[in-house]
């Protein structure tokens, strides 16, 4: 069993994809939805931040993770696909003041930040789920 982690900008496509790797891999694997990154991420951008300490509580806690999480994976897409997903799915545009574009900088920002050992990126624009769940495999397999 592998500890993976699948981090990315709302209508991403986190959740669907979660649900095919683990269908494709039989469960075997122990994938949550978010990194601790994120929850910083989030926290700053919504400003809900109050005591400094608790980003450092965040900055501890993936320190510690890092150590048993066997693959981090950060997906994105184009800002236009990520509108359109919203529109979609009849959900209100992202939270804040920055723009699609600029979550994904920040969000990636904080995934590189986390310096988790071994990454994975994938852009749900360019690669359907499927080929995702694919890619994931492969790189697990070359752990």
């Amino acid at each position: 069993m592998k500890f993976i982690t699948i981090t990315g900008i709302d209508k991403a496509g986190k959740t669907t994809l979660i649900n095919a790797f683990m269908e494709a891999t039989n469960y075997e694997h122990y994938v949550i939805d978010r990194s601790p990154d994120t929850y910083n991420f989030f926290n700053i951008i919504r400003k809900r931040v109050k005591d400094p300490m608790q980003v450092d509580r965040y900055f501890e806690f993936n320190k510690k993770i890092k150590n048993v999480l066997d693959l981090a994976i950060l997906i994105y897409a184009d800002p236009k696909d990520i509108e359109e997903r919203f529109i979609e799915h009849d959900e209100p545009p992202l939270v804040g003041e920055h723009s699609v574009r600029e979550h994904m900088t920040l969000l990636e920002d904080h995934f590189n930040i986390a310096n988790y050992n071994n990454t994975l990126k994938l852009n749900t624009s360019f690669y359907s789920i499927d080929e995702c769940v694919k890619i994931i495999k492969e790189k697990l397999d070359a752990c």
